[in-house]
């Protein structure tokens, strides 16, 4: 009496249950009904209708109740209110084989497989690379160097755009959906081939990219653990919004003008004078910053010289007419002669001179093509005349 007082003062609400002992022989149709109780269970004699003695017993309890119990019988019985335990797992309610030693076993997760990006823009015709990872990720939303670390899956590019392999455009062209071939032309290498450039699309492409397989006219910053890339930027055409990026011909050091708006090229921060970084680890923004002070590139002072545009122009046709004729796939000797010429002067990519004295080396290499062209030109007028062979333009003009 006193355990049941006991018990039903700490659990008023929980039916008290009540063991009956039945002896001698099991009659024939009687069944058993088995449940499982939240704590307590009661014992109950079971016939095949379902009756019982409805006496205590007040023996000792089986030390399991889930199994069957022997002579006297006994059956669990829980009230009808009492919902049924959940299910566990597949897996691990599988009981072990024979021969096993009972370890319970999971199975393996299925392999991640890379997908499409759900936001994958068109690499742009003039683009560079690094402009192109920068606009994916800030349709991503995500920080442009993170997302290019988990893209390729290594960060230690100091130069995305000289230094990416081929495994990682396969990588990257794979997740965007578009061809290695396109894509391969946005880096600065110089083993792409001119033939992958169209001539009558982009000639200027072709000539950028024979400076790029002979000569040192990218622009860069050379130091004792590597050399950092230095991009030049249009404050005009960085302030266009969604249509703005990084132009693969403001990594050589023959434009100082922008072909579209003639604006001067700035290779620094206009506020704190540091370089320019094409991925930041920072959160991604609309518009393109500085990665030192934050500013926004856009807001830098902008310096017309739309008369420049006409003497970098020169310089290409010349480049391109000379370098990499038509019919050639290949520089040509006296293009890697003048190449090379351009490349040891003013107009050197690893540490370049002041913006200001590049520009006046691409004034006066335009100055001197246009009066050798105008010499060249009176030879070729007076050939009816006197039948004179006269020379090639690169080897009366070029250096």
């Amino acid at each position: 009496m006193r355990r049941e007082n006991r018990q039903r003062s700490r659990h008023p609400d929980r039916p008290r249950w009540r063991m009956a002992p039945f002896h001698g022989a099991e009659p024939d149709g009687a069944f058993l009904i088995r449940a499982v109780a939240a704590r307590h269970c009661a014992f109950v004699q079971t016939t095949a209708n379902g009756g019982g003695t409805g006496e205590p017993w007040h023996g000792p309890r089986p030390a399991d109740p889930r199994r069957r119990p022997t002579a006297p019988h006994y059956a669990i019985v829980a009230p009808a209110h009492i919902t049924r335990p959940p299910r566990r797992p597949r897996e691990l309610a599988r009981p072990p084989a024979r021969g096993d030693s009972g370890l319970e076993m999971e199975a393996l997760p299925t392999p991640r497989r890379a997908t499409l990006w759900p936001c994958r823009p068109k690499r742009l015709p003039d683009e560079l690379l690094s402009s192109w990872l920068w606009r994916t990720a800030r349709e991503s939303g995500a920080p442009p160097r993170r997302f290019v670390f988990d893209a390729i899956g290594s960060a230690r590019f100091a130069d995305v755009d000289r230094e990416i392999d081929d495994a990682a455009i396969a990588r990257l062209a794979f997740l965007s959906g578009q061809s290695e071939t396109h894509l391969r032309r946005g880096t600065m290498r110089p083993d792409v081939p001119i033939a992958a450039f169209d001539l009558l699309r982009d000639p200027r492409e072709r000539a950028l990219q024979a400076l790029l397989q002979h000569g040192d006219l990218v622009l860069n910053r050379a130091r004792r653990r590597g050399s950092t890339p230095i991009i030049q930027y249009c404050p005009i055409c960085l302030g266009r919004g969604r249509a703005a990026y990084w132009r693969r011909g403001w990594r050589c050091s023959l434009e100082v003008v922008c072909f579209i708006d003639g604006c001067f090229l700035m290779d620094a921060c206009w506020r704190c004078g540091a370089l320019i970084e094409s991925l930041l680890p920072t959160a991604p923004s609309p518009d393109f910053l500085c990665g030192t002070c934050g500013a926004r590139l856009a807001e830098a002072p902008s310096l017309r010289m739309a008369e420049t545009i006409a003497d970098q122009v020169m310089v290409y046709c010349v480049l391109a007419c000379v370098a990499v004729p038509v019919p050639f796939e290949g520089v040509t000797s006296d293009g890697r002669e003048y190449i090379d010429h351009l490349s040891s002067g003013v107009l050197r990519g690893t540490n370049p001179a002041n913006a200001a004295d590049r520009l006046r080396a691409v004034t006066l290499e335009a100055w001197r093509h246009r009066k050798a062209f105008a010499r060249w030109k009176a030879r070729r007028q007076r050939r009816g005349k006197t039948r004179r062979k006269v020379r090639s333009y690169a080897a009366a003009a070029l250096p």
